[in-house]
């Protein structure tokens, strides 16, 4: 059986930390081409329960481009969108007492592909028990965040994102004496974060979202390093 998959998302001033590199409307564009990227690749995965976990509501765009790219009436596919304004560890550990097992993905991973959703969610290889959902297993982000965890025990996980969010997450599974795996892949493990991220979709991305940043972003190398730059 599958699992719900649950997207936090902070539609208000998202991804602050490339106003150096973008607008405001084109931070706003590139939220929803993430997401819109994220919530197809979770469907070509064969994900039918998806709730979006907001800070605050939804513009107009954002909602019809998630529900465009998810919500199949036909087969009774839709998507939830929740709205909860607390802080995101509050907002999500609310969620997760309500819930069975439940894959969290964040918003900006612009390169993750089907198959990896695919890995996150089959059981845990386990030779002492022929299936075993009550297991964590996280995706680590490069700069040691938690991109994607699937948590098949949370009734008693708690989330604890910011920071060194993998560190803590693997702790806490080992403290819960639960069964715990991580998954390492380079298209899970790049979100959209700082400006030197945004390269990555110039050289990986696919579809709307690469034409987008094509269409604004070139490469300049400074130092030895490629770095994104807007174009005049």
């Amino acid at each position: 059986m599958l699992p719900k998959v649950v997207i936090p998302l902070k539609p208000d001033n998202p991804k602050s930390r490339l106003s150096s590199v973008l607008s405001d409307a084109e931070r706003q564009t590139l939220l929803r081409l993430t997401l819109e990227h994220v919530v197809t690749v979770l469907k070509c995965a064969g994900i039918r329960d998806l709730d979006v976990l907001s800070k605050s509501p939804l513009p107009e765009t954002i909602e019809k481009s998630i529900r465009t790219s998810f919500d199949d009436y036909e087969n009774k596919r839709t998507v939830r969108i929740l709205t909860d304004e607390r802080d995101l560890n509050t907002a999500v550990n609310f969620y997760l007492k309500s819930s069975g097992p439940v894959l969290i993905v964040m918003a900006d991973l612009a390169l993750v592909r089907p198959e990896n959703v695919k890995k996150m969610i089959e059981p845990i290889q386990n030779p002492d028990e022929t299936k075993n959902e009550r297991f964590i297993r996280i995706a680590p982000g490069k700069g040691g965040g938690t991109n994607m965890i699937y948590i098949g025990a949370p009734d008693v996980f708690d989330v604890k994102y910011h920071g060194q969010s993998f560190r803590k997450h693997l702790d806490e599974a080992k403290t819960l004496n639960l069964p715990v795996e991580i998954y390492d892949s380079f298209y899970t493990s790049v979100d959209i974060d700082e400006p030197d991220d945004l390269t990555e979709i110039l050289i990986h991305g696919e579809g709307d979202l690469y034409q987008f940043a094509r269409d604004i972003l070139s490469i300049q190398e400074t130092n030895g390093r490629n770095k994104p730059e807007h174009k005049k």
